[in-house]
């Protein structure tokens, strides 16, 4: 699957497309930002770039520069760094908290559909943190743990915009209720 991205140049920037960040921040891990462009149904990654300093207002300077640079439509993030969310809201950026604790699953699957069908590109270049995602995509497990950080804010940055929120994807994923015959105590 992670293979399919082998050969694959790096992507210029091209303004018809919607560019989208995804933020993964980090106090005892690295904090993470992949930015992505897309069509509506296909990504591509443009940049990715993590820190293990946790100097966020250097950190806010370049979510702001890049944010300007690329004419960001939405910048995802973890919703459990109100704090850093806030400053990056105050600073006009279109700013959007998802609860990934509860949406990981979701978002999950939503990555394993872009990569199965083709629809999402990650450059195969020498650029260390490029590497760095396409090794933690070779080796997840797809369960939280350390050294997931970059993998955690490309899920970030695919966030279909348009998709179903996770309390409706726990109603599509729900086993059938067990109901009772009609007129009957026994339950098929």
């Amino acid at each position: 699957m992670i293979d399919a991205c082998r050969g694959v140049t790096k992507f210029k920037y091209d303004p018809s497309l919607k560019t989208i960040m995804g933020v993964d921040w980090g106090w005892d891990h690295p904090t993470a930002l992949v930015i992505t462009q897309t069509d509506g149904e296909r990504y591509r990654v443009l940049e990715v770039y993590s820190w293990r300093q946790t100097d966020f207002d250097k950190i806010h300077d370049f979510i702001e520069q890049k944010a300007k640079q690329y004419k960001v439509y939405r910048i995802f993030c973890d919703l459990a760094f109100k704090g850093e969310n806030l400053r990056l809201k105050k600073r006009g950026l279109p700013v959007v908290e998802v609860a990934f604790s509860k949406e990981r699953a979701l978002m999950q699957s939503r990555l394993r559909d872009l990569f199965v069908k083709g629809n999402i590109k990650i450059p195969d270049e020498k650029y260390t943190e490029i590497q760095e995602l396409l090794m933690e995509l070779r080796t997840a497990t797809w369960i939280k743990k350390e050294g997931q950080d970059r993998l955690d804010a490309l899920m970030l940055a695919t966030k279909d915009i348009g998709s179903v929120s996770s309390k409706q994807f726990k109603i599509f994923t729900a086993k059938p209720r067990r109901r009772a015959l009609y007129g009957s105590k026994r339950v098929i």
